[in-house]
């Protein structure tokens, strides 16, 4: 009994006391600093700092910037041109493949007459055939007269063939207009976009009036649309492509 009364005597000493008027008695940063709880959590209320930032993420996936469309200008809305994996067939008893193929959508002048506005079009690739080159869908052709945009029935992008040398056609103000081009590089390739126009009799094929020659008799500016977003400058002068 002595012992065991003085093992119950040592242990009272030494153990720390469990008053609740203590003033800082235990080791505070053994267990942390007490977390207060979030009063919106309950409420249902989102913290706005929990969305996601895209410039401060680590990863490299979630930094990719978001690339706008152009601005809307001229009366048009103009699409983000996109790259599109499309079926490609090389050759004749080869497997089919996959190519990566770019929206080509142009933004044009029109000056006939006395009349001028823009144009604009898009193309989108469909399939890819050895040395035929690609097929595009027309998404659309659009004229605007005064910042007014309408859509052009029946109005057509071509990517071109094998070499692109691609064209728009549209039926504007009661004429059937190719935008072409009036110059090609080596081996009858363009080296820019359309620069000219051609007017076409009702049968789309027979050139009634031919801008497209090398004095450009109908010239017109184009620009290909760029997939950053930007909405490049006409050319303010012009070029033909070295032979």
């Amino acid at each position: 009994m002595r012992r065991t009364g003085w093992i119950l005597a040592v242990f009272l000493a030494v153990a720390p006391s469990c008053d609740s008027s203590d003033d800082g008695g235990g080791d505070l940063d053994a267990v942390g600093p007490e977390v207060p709880t979030d009063p919106g959590a309950e409420e249902g209320i989102t913290d706005p700092g929990a969305e996601l930032d895209l410039a401060k993420d680590p990863t490299a996936e979630k930094q990719e910037e978001v690339i706008q469309p152009p601005a809307p200008k001229y009366g048009f809305t103009f699409r983000l041109p996109q790259m599109r994996d499309v079926p490609y067939m090389p050759a004749v008893g080869l497997p089919e493949e996959t190519l990566p193929m770019p929206d080509y959508d142009l933004l044009c002048t029109f000056r006939y007459g006395d009349s001028s506005g823009y144009l604009y079009s898009q193309g989108t690739p469909g399939t890819c055939e050895g040395m035929h080159g690609c097929i595009y869908a027309t998404e659309g052709v659009w004229m605007s007269f005064d910042d007014v945009a309408t859509k052009v029935e029946d109005g057509m992008y071509d990517f071109g063939g094998n070499h692109n040398n691609d064209f728009v056609k549209a039926m504007i103000k009661g004429k059937l207009f190719k935008y072409f081009h009036s110059t090609f590089g080596f081996g009858y390739r363009k080296c820019q976009p359309c620069d000219c126009l051609q007017v076409l009799d009702i049968d789309g094929v027979t050139v009634t009036e031919d801008g497209c020659t090398t004095d450009r008799a109908l010239p017109i500016e184009c620009v290909e649309i760029p997939m950053d977003g930007t909405l490049p400058d006409f050319p303010t002068g012009f070029t033909a492509c070295p032979s």
